[in-house]
């Protein structure tokens, strides 16, 4: 059961680390088609906090 409980954790965390990467690729993209580049490295900062 505890096996279960950590194995899902860890999937939730893949998952919803690779949305953020998806999110933060797309914000990232339009921020540096519609404003300056350096708002981007801001944007890309943001998943390690």
């Amino acid at each position: 059961m505890l096996y279960n409980y950590m194995s899902c954790q860890s999937w939730y965390h893949i998952i919803s680390g690779t949305l953020l990467l998806l999110i933060t690729r797309c914000i990232q993209a339009e921020f540096f088609n519609e404003h300056k580049p350096g708002r981007s490295l801001i944007v890309l900062s943001a998943p390690s906090v």
